[in-house]
């Protein structure tokens, strides 16, 4: 006879391992389990009792990526180096950390290429821990928990809308369509995923039975996707918390970086102890930030003992194809999935469990594999090899050689003259507004900026350049996600309008169109500005570059924040041969905005930025002579424009006056006030 509490809830010991609970119609009965992604659950929660010699084998083919680094004798510690597979002495490990009681690691760090199925991972690993909470009596009294306090799983990433769409979403997925959670899975909203135990499903049926009209929901357990945010964190207890690549995590506008997010949001798994769980599946980037600090962290080991540093952190890197190999054995049915075993679960009256044989478990038949390292990607691989490298080798790129300081990148968004600069929608009749567009190659962003010049306060000899828009489409913009380029030619056109442009130009990719039509535009305006295609070379586009850099360095450059805008100027790349460039792989591939922002600075600031820091500027600004205004002098623009701006300006003023009952004495009327 089978015991039940109070509640009428399982004991703890129907808690399944890790195989029978992804594959039995019992739990998540999931079809798409793959061998290497078995012995990678199996580690995950300790389940070593579950290896098979398939299992072992795998082991120590990942194993044998990592050496035992040679520490000088005196060293306390020293570590296991590589960048694939797992650290070797995983088994000893868990062997530690059984013994200490624990579970699970307390730490995953999968380190895997893309569509490797890091989120599929994430999921199954989060439902099992949830479900071990889940056969807790009542998991608040056991933790500590304050009754009406909820328990909180984040899901953090660089954006909201990536936490939702990612990690969060296949989380929520596995537990709205498991049988197990049927019972206790009560809504899966567009942004929040709640789970009761029995407990709160008594204290439900209690409230109805009161005739209470309450709309609340008693949920003890939510999970939650956040942005990386250091607030995101404080407040609600956390068992559980995910980093979705978080190697790619980095701190721009209200986002902070995964190093600033964990140490606000890993306090809150203080009072679940050993139970606390932690999960990361990430694409590597470069060697340094949080994510790269942690794998390393977990490699440790002390010298003379090598007994882990960090036992509770595993660290897995593999490629994007090497969690599927050996998918074609499951093809007979015949594979099993964990050693035959028994395992309580009854407990009698008496005292006495009951236990039972679990029937062997076999991994359903696979159709193929979601990765492959075929022809086409090694084709893929010959044409961009570092790219590559980074996202499906997973191997780990050296830290990027950035062009522009990131406190100066900064500056760029702090107030100008007492305040935040916002985006302007019109300019005014007495300013010299200068923009350029970066269409960019089909089916990359565009980049379009407008900017005016401001004398410097103090009076120095170089100015200020004061962005009024910033701005970029992109593809998933317009319903068809491409490029609507008749779309973008009218709002700029709205732009001329209500700025007036005295300069306007584009790159030389996919504008002539564009440039045609505007130019049109422009004949039809009281003040007609010009309209030009800046054909690139690689000596104007270092002088672009190098003015930019020199101008942010002087705190000579402001505006409006513009995420995009930020990541694109903080990732930029020195190349060789006097080249700046986008990285290929990261948070941030494009440069178009900065592109838009860089030339307008040239425009605007590359004349008094030559004269007065001499002949390495004069040289760039010669290699880079333009039929246009590379050289623009502010002062000679503001005075060829006044004329026309003056008599503008004249006639606006006769005109508001008219509204407001007054007429100009010049014209020989009186005010009628």
């Amino acid at each position: 006879m089978e015991v039940f509490n109070a509640f009428g809830d399982r004991r703890p010991t129907d808690v399944p391992d890790i195989m029978e609970f992804c594959l039995s119609d019992r739990y998540l009965n999931r079809a798409s389990i793959y061998p290497r992604q078995a012995t990678m659950l199996k580690c995950i929660f300790l389940q070593d009792e579950l290896f098979t010699p398939y299992d072992y084998d795998v082991l120590g083919e990942w194993a044998d990526g990592f050496r035992l680094h040679e520490a000088e004798p005196d060293a306390m510690t020293t570590k296991f180096e590589g960048d694939w597979g797992i650290s070797p002495d995983v088994l000893l490990r868990i062997k530690t950390l059984k013994a200490m009681g624990y579970r699970w690691f307390r730490i995953v760090l999968a380190v895997q290429g893309r569509r490797s199925g890091k989120g599929l991972i994430g999921a199954l690993a989060g439902a099992y821990v949830l479900w071990n909470y889940l056969c807790i009596s009542n998991p608040k009294q056991h933790y500590g928990i304050d009754a009406e306090k909820r328990i909180t799983s984040q899901v953090f990433a660089g954006k909201k809308a990536q936490a939702r769409d990612n990690q969060w979403r296949d989380i929520s997925n596995i537990i709205s369509t498991a049988p197990c959670f049927t019972k206790y899975f009560t809504r899966g909203i567009s942004e929040s995923t709640s789970v009761s135990v029995n407990y709160d499903i008594v204290r439900a049926l209690e409230i109805k039975q009161r005739q209470l009209n309450l709309d609340v929901d008693l949920s003890s357990f939510e999970i939650v996707p956040k942005e990386a945010t250091t607030m995101a964190a404080r407040g609600p207890a956390s068992f559980m918390q995910f980093y979705d690549e978080g190697a790619h995590m980095v701190a721009t506008g209200v986002s902070r970086s995964m190093g600033e997010v964990w140490d606000s949001a890993t306090p809150a798994l203080g009072q679940f102890h050993q139970d606390a769980f932690i999960y990361s599946g990430s694409s590597p980037w470069t060697m340094d930030g949080k994510f790269y600090e942690l794998v390393q962290e977990g490699l440790e080991v002390y010298n003379g003992t090598l007994e882990p540093v960090s036992p509770s952190t595993l660290i897995l890197q593999l490629a994007s194809w090497d969690i599927y190999l050996d998918w074609e054995r499951t093809k007979s049915g015949n594979m099993v999935a964990a050693k035959t075993r028994t395992r309580p679960t009854l407990l009698l009256e008496d005292g006495r469990e009951v236990s039972r044989i679990v029937p062997t478990t076999y991994f359903p038949p696979l159709k193929n594999a979601v990765e492959v390292y075929d022809d086409e990607q090694r084709r893929i691989e010959r044409l961009n090899p570092d790219t590559f490298r980074v996202e499906k080798r997973a191997k780990w790129a050296a830290a990027l050689d950035t062009y522009l300081p990131l406190e100066h990148v900064r500056r760029v968004f702090h107030p100008w003259k007492g305040q935040y600069l916002e985006m302007q929608a019109q300019g005014h009749p007495e300013v010299a507004y200068f923009a350029h567009g970066d269409p960019g190659q089909t089916g990359s962003n565009f980049g379009f900026a407008i900017a005016h010049y401001e004398a410097d306060p103090e009076g120095g000899k170089i100015g200020h350049v004061v962005f009024d828009l910033i701005k970029a489409w992109r593809p998933g913009d317009f319903a068809t996600m491409e490029m609507d380029y008749l779309a973008i030619e009218s709002e700029i056109g709205a732009y001329m309008d209500a700025f007036v442009f005295t300069d306007l130009s584009f790159d030389q990719w996919n504008a002539i169109s564009m440039r045609q039509g505007l130019e049109v535009r422009a004949t039809q305006q009281f003040k007609r500005g010009r309209v030009w295609q800046r054909d690139a070379t690689n000596a104007l586009n270092w002088a672009t570059a190098e003015t930019f850099k020199l101008a942010l360095a002087l705190d000579r450059v402001h505006g409006p924040y513009l995420e995009l805008a930020e990541l694109e100027m903080m990732f930029l790349r020195k190349l060789p041969g006097n080249k700046v460039d986008h990285p290929d792989t990261g948070p941030c591939t494009t440069k178009d905005v900065y592109d838009a922002m860089s030339i307008c600075v040239h425009k605007i600031l590359g004349g008094e930025i030559a004269s007065a820091y001499g002949e390495q500027f004069s040289a760039l600004q010669a290699q880079a002579t333009l039929a246009g205004p590379a050289n623009f002098d502010p002062n000679a623009a503001r005075a060829t424009d006044n004329t026309v701006l003056n008599a503008f300006s004249q006639l606006t003023r006769e005109q508001n006056a008219a509204r407001n009952g007054y007429t100009s004495p010049s014209r020989g009327r009186t005010n009628r006030r």
